[in-house]
């Protein structure tokens, strides 16, 4: 049966060899990224990252695309350090600063952020970091970024695991947000992870999740208008289907991954 992490996700990367060929097919369903990278919502925000060179290596990436990697919100990334590091988790670097252009909204500028990676194996397939956002201004504007299908937050997120696995997870994951964060951020980030089966994501959401191709399953987005939202699905080749006031975009054949769309 699927259980509920409480977690608390800054943002999650999804690794491709063609990052062109994923951000067309985001397009194709009303996403918008200015730099064709970063996918801005209100709360939180996706990613495409390509390697740069055949050298650059990852051993969970061993397919087209997936969503390969997790990043955890800390409002105090040294003293969570201190926190993880004593609780007997290992990371796989001290903490460290890392900046990128952000130039995806209003106001621009040079992004900051601090955080490390993590060693102990917290996901079945893929990475996981923790990140405090130095600039928080430049990520989460006041203004709502321009999605077409009227997408504005990133509501909760979906993990498939083997069954036997399912409740082991949840736990694991549940006790080091615990220890990652003390409090919520200014901004609603995401709180939970739904981990189930494959045979249970096909059952409730009728998709079909290779977890050994990618354990991160799917997302679910918030939107404005769900009827905006159902015009693009339709207009595009993608499968799709609608329950519940809930619309759920297949892209498991492309990137092992659904994608779900309700109203706020």
């Amino acid at each position: 049966m699927s259980k509920i992490a409480r977690v608390c996700i800054d943002h999650a990367t999804i690794y491709c060899k063609d990052s062109a060929g994923i951000d067309r097919l985001l397009s194709s369903f009303g996403f918008y990224s200015r730099n064709r990278i970063h996918y801005m919502l209100g709360n939180s925000y996706f990613e495409l990252y390509q390697p740069h060179s055949e050298e650059e290596t990852y051993p969970f990436f061993h397919s087209d695309a997936g969503l390969h990697s997790l990043i955890f919100w800390s409002d105090d990334v040294d003293d969570c350090y201190q926190r993880v590091t004593s609780a007997g988790y290992v990371t796989a670097m001290p903490v460290s600063d890392f900046s990128r252009p952000a130039n995806h909204g209003e106001p621009r500028g040079m992004a900051g952020f601090r955080g490390f990676y993590m060693d102990t194996p917290l996901l079945p397939v893929g990475e996981t970091a923790v990140v405090q956002q130095m600039t928080p201004e430049l990520i989460y504007p006041k203004k709502p970024y321009p999605h077409p299908n009227t997408a504005v937050a990133m509501d909760q997120m979906f993990l498939c695991v083997p069954a036997g696995e399912v409740e082991n997870v949840a736990n694991q994951l549940t006790a080091f947000c615990a220890a990652v964060s003390e409090g919520r951020p200014e901004h609603d980030c995401i709180s939970k992870l739904e981990v189930a089966s494959p045979e249970e994501l096909l059952e409730n959401y009728k998709v079909r999740i290779n977890p050994e191709r990618s354990c991160c399953a799917g997302i679910r987005f918030c939107v404005r208008d769900l009827d905006m939202l159902r015009c693009f699905v339709a207009g595009s080749e993608l499968p799709w289907h609608e329950e519940n006031g809930v619309i759920t975009v297949d892209l498991s054949e492309q990137v092992n991954l659904f994608m779900q769309f309700m109203a706020v």
